[in-house]
């Protein structure tokens, strides 16, 4: 005889030792299952793992099943609810939040690289790994860096940043205007 089998004929000894094998009577039946919920709670609260968000969630989950709705429909539910959550929410992150950085405000005025430079005393280029180059007073650093370009502010994550280094503007790029040098400062970084 192999152990498994003693291990099975073991256990069935255990069972019809403590009257294990007999089926629950119906009324015991109904009480367990009506107190299930309510088990549950204890259990979660003795463990210190219930929550408001669990309470929600059972209660939730326990009147469904009253209704009547079988386990798949609701998993079909939540896993809908889910791909919905998270296609929205990577949507968010690839497209609309980038967008909503690069937006400047609609009442900023937009300021020349030259005006920039007379408010910031200075103009940085900014070289990111995608090979984008953008001119502008570098405003705040952190994890986004905010930098005031010739179109607005503009929001650029730290992880996207290659270099940044002072510009030196050249004269075909200041604006000359009938009256001279629109830039009185000649301090060429």
């Amino acid at each position: 005889m192999n152990k498994e089998n003693q291990d099975t004929i073991l256990l069935q000894k255990l069972l019809d030792r403590y009257g294990l094998t007999r089926p629950v009577p119906p009324d015991a039946q109904e009480s367990i299952l009506s107190s299930k919920k309510r088990t549950l709670v204890r259990v979660l609260k003795t463990a210190g793992a219930f929550s408001a968000v669990y309470g929600a969630f059972l209660s939730l989950y326990f009147a469904v099943k009253k209704m009547g709705i079988g386990i798949p429909i609701v998993k079909f539910i939540v896993s809908g609810v889910s791909v919905a959550a998270v296609t929205f929410g990577g949507y968010y992150v690839l497209v609309i939040k980038p967008r909503a950085d690069r937006v400047a405000s609609p009442a900023a005025k937009t300021l020349s690289l030259d005006e920039i430079r007379a408010q910031y005393k200075w103009v940085d280029q900014i070289t990111l790994y995608s090979g984008k180059v953008v001119k502008g007073a570098v405003i705040s650093r952190g994890e986004t860096y905010s930098v005031l370009t010739t179109e607005g502010v503009m929001r650029i994550p730290r992880n996207q940043i290659k270099m940044v280094k002072p510009l030196k503007i050249s004269d075909e790029e200041r604006q000359i205007t009938p009256g001279g040098l629109m830039n009185k400062h000649n301090d060429n970084r």
